[in-house]
C-alpha cells in the first residue's frame, strides 16, 4: 500500500508537470498569430499611406489643371459684364441673369475646388466627381452664354 501511494504520488506529479509544460508552451504556439496579426496590420497601414500620398498627387494635378481654368471662366464672366454695359433693355436683363448664374457656378467650382483640400482620401472620389460635374456645368454654360452674347 506504501508503494501505491508513491506511485500514485509520482504519477500525479508527472501529470502535473507534463501539463505545466504544455500550459506553458501554449503562447509560444499563439505567438505566430501575433505576428501575423502585426503584419497585417503593417501592410494596411502601409496601404492606407499610399492611398492617402495618391490622393494627395492627384489632388495637386487637379488644382494645377483645372484651378486656372476657373481663373479663366472668371474672365469670360467680366467681358460679359462689359457688354451688357452697352446693352439696353431686354437685351441687359438677359445679360445679368446669364452673368449671375455664370457667377454662382464659378463661385461654386471654386468653393469644391477648395474643399478638396479638407476632403478626407475616403471621399475623395466622391468630392472629385461633384467637382468635375460642376466644372462640366460652367464650361457649358459659359459656352451657351458666349454663343447667345456675341
Amino acid at each position: 500500500m506504501k508503494n501505491a501511494k508513491w506511485i500514485l504520488l509520482v504519477t500525479a506529479l508527472a501529470w502535473v508537470l507534463a501539463v505545466g509544460v504544455s500550459f506553458a508552451e501554449e503562447p509560444k504556439a499563439a505567438e505566430p498569430a501575433k505576428t501575423t496579426a502585426q503584419s497585417l496590420k503593417d501592410k494596411l497601414k502601409a496601404k492606407m499611406e499610399a492611398a492617402k500620398e495618391a490622393w494627395k498627387k492627384e489632388s495637386a494635378e487637379i488644382k494645377e489643371k483645372l484651378g486656372p481654368k476657373i481663373e479663366e471662366a472668371n474672365k469670360k464672366i467680366e467681358e460679359l459684364k462689359e457688354k451688357a454695359k452697352s446693352a439696353e433693355g431686354q437685351a441687359k436683363k438677359d445679360y445679368e441673369k446669364t452673368i449671375a448664374d455664370l457667377k454662382k457656378k464659378a463661385d461654386e467650382a471654386k468653393a469644391k475646388l477648395k474643399e478638396m483640400d479638407s476632403t478626407p482620401h475616403t471621399k475623395w472620389d466622391k468630392v472629385k466627381e461633384k467637382f468635375h460635374s460642376t466644372m462640366e456645368s460652367l464650361h457649358k454654360s459659359l459656352d451657351d452664354a458666349t454663343n447667345k452674347h456675341k
